[in-house]
């Protein structure tokens, strides 16, 4: 398991993916089910036992405790007579769950069985405080990390020390121990990552990994592969034997101005520096394209092109495989809402004045602007546009007059129309097309747009920000402006789940329905 100090979590966590139960728990279950109360001063350390259903926790009280998750009652006390003599700085549970190692303050390590409150092993011998521990898959052997820079091997059997591994001479941050007990990584606060072989005891490299210190380390199920998260925000992964890092895992960070995301749960974010990211539905990272001629203002993402908006009133668009952008042409004035339609051979844009432009995208840069610009709709002043999903021909439209309908292109007529209680700030289609979800105001509005028929009005405490259906459409997501985010079930407009989080501008779930996947304007993202 890779351990992160909760400080180290706070920088790199977001772009947020919540683990979502098939069994649809109730709303608000995310927020605190219980405190565990008990310790007497700060804990500092906490770790899970395999099976999920104990907690550990180390204190700066000197004690280390065992919590029932289920009850949130303390099982057992591992202090006093036979216990550490000072901080406890960490705490691991063995791989069977059967034994919890601790190390503290006072230079000493004890191994304890979860069944019984005494010591079941006192390591004596460290000359440091210990910061941190591994133990081997079958538990047999004990790593320590002192804060002097040495790490101490134990047999877990008897107690005793099976050797002394010098890994410079700063605190020990992290330790991690590989599946087949060959090989043991160590970390320290000055970024460095060391690699010694358990066989022999012998260095097997060392790697300058980070610009500040090692936070967590774990090693893949193969063997192969060692990860490493820093203090500096970054999480990397080494080829182990060390050579040259192999960094298959980078965090990128960005601020966002703008996202979309598309109907196979694929999101498009603009970057404050005119870039494009590409995510993939997991939310690791597709592509990163090339910076525009100005800021993004608006953007859409169908199969391989993202189109979007600029603020110097151009309109330019993208392949995606290539990583290149293909044309740009000039429309005077910045769009206030661009869309692709479903074979991204055409866009439409609106302009601030209620106009909405209908155009063609080309890679042929010969063709002036004049000629891509091929039909106007006319409007109000201020317009959403997103094309039918399978239809080339329907274009979903909502103005400031509180107006919602469906647009015939090529008969150049209105199809449908229903009337808002305010105007729509987000158009999203279901990717079946049989509804059209619209943030307006405090509700999330789901109407059929073949039907012109109004479904249910969602009302939330606070402005909808973003909202829309998940990829299998049996679901509603929705963000409001206090920072929450709700899931609803799209057949009967029931609240399923509410999370409270940083405000996103930009939410969904993954393709298999599982994650809650939150976009706000500070995004990091994993980069391939």
């Amino acid at each position: 398991m890779l351990l992160f100090r909760i400080a180290a979590l706070s920088s790199l966590t977001i772009l947020i993916a919540f683990n979502l139960s098939q069994a649809q728990p109730p709303a608000n279950a995310l927020n605190i089910v219980n405190t565990l109360e008990g310790h007497k001063e700060l804990v500092y350390s906490v770790a899970h036992s395999p099976d999920g259903k104990h907690l550990v926790s180390g204190s700066f009280d000197k004690s280390v405790k065992l919590w029932d998750l289920a009850t949130g009652k303390e099982t057992k006390n591992y202090g006093g007579v036979g216990g550490h003599t000072d901080l406890v700085l960490t705490t691991i549970f063995s791989p069977d769950g059967r034994l919890i190692a601790s190390g503290a303050k006072d230079n000493s390590t004890k191994l304890w069985d979860t069944p019984i409150s005494g010591a079941l092993q006192d390591y004596a011998g460290s000359t440091a405080g210990v910061t941190t521990e591994a133990i081997t898959s079958d538990g047999s052997k004990l790593a320590t990390g002192q804060a002097d820079g040495i790490i101490r091997l134990w047999n877990t059997s008897d107690g005793k020390q099976l050797g002394e591994l010098k890994a410079g001479t700063k605190n020990i941050s992290a330790l991690a121990i590989s599946g087949n007990s060959q090989l043991l990584a160590a970390g320290d606060v000055d970024g460095n990552v060391y690699l010694f072989q358990l066989s022999d005891n012998k260095p097997a490299g060392k790697m300058t990994a980070h610009t500040k210190a090692v936070s967590g380390l774990a090693f893949h199920a193969n063997n192969q592969l060692l990860y490493s998260s820093g203090q500096d925000g970054l999480l990397k992964g080494w080829n182990v034997p060390f050579g040259a890092e192999s960094n298959p895992y980078k965090v990128e960070k960005t601020t966002v101005t703008t996202a979309y995301r598309a109907l196979d749960g694929r999101v498009a974010l603009a970057c404050a520096d005119k870039t494009i990211k590409v995510l993939k539905a997991d939310g690791t990272l597709e592509k990163s394209l090339p910076a525009a001629s100005a800021e993004i203002k608006t953007l859409n993402l169908y199969n391989n092109t993202v189109i979007a908006g600029l603020a110097d009133g151009k309109v330019a668009w993208w392949d995606v495989t290539a990583g290149t952008q293909v044309h740009q042409i000039d429309l005077g004035k910045a769009a206030t809402s661009i869309s692709l339609r479903g074979d991204s051979n055409e866009f439409a844009v609106a302009m601030p004045d209620g106009t909405i432009k209908i155009g063609e995208v080309t890679k042929d840069k010969a063709k002036a602007a004049d000629k891509v610009i091929t039909k106007t709709i006319p409007g109000t002043s201020k317009v959403l546009v997103q094309y039918h999903p399978t239809d080339l021909n329907i274009l979903a439209i909502a103005d400031d007059k509180k107006a919602l309908k469906t647009w015939l292109i090529k008969e150049g007529k209105e199809e449908k129309s229903i009337t808002l209680d305010a105007p729509a700030t987000q158009l999203t289609w279901s990717k079946d097309a049989s509804r059209i979800a619209a943030c307006v105001g405090n509700q999330l509005v789901i109407v059929q747009p073949k039907e012109g028929k109004l479904v249910t009005k969602i009302t939330h405490t606070s402005p909808v920000v973003t909202g829309g259906f998940g990829v299998d459409t049996t679901r509603l997501i929705t963000t409001t402006a206090d920072g929450k985010s709700h899931i609803f079930d799209v057949g009967n407009g029931k609240e399923l789940q509410s999370f409270t989080s940083k405000q996103a501008i930009l939410s969904g779930l993954s393709s298999d329905s599982k994650k809650l996947l939150l976009c706000t304007r500070e995004a990091s993202f994993i980069e391939p």
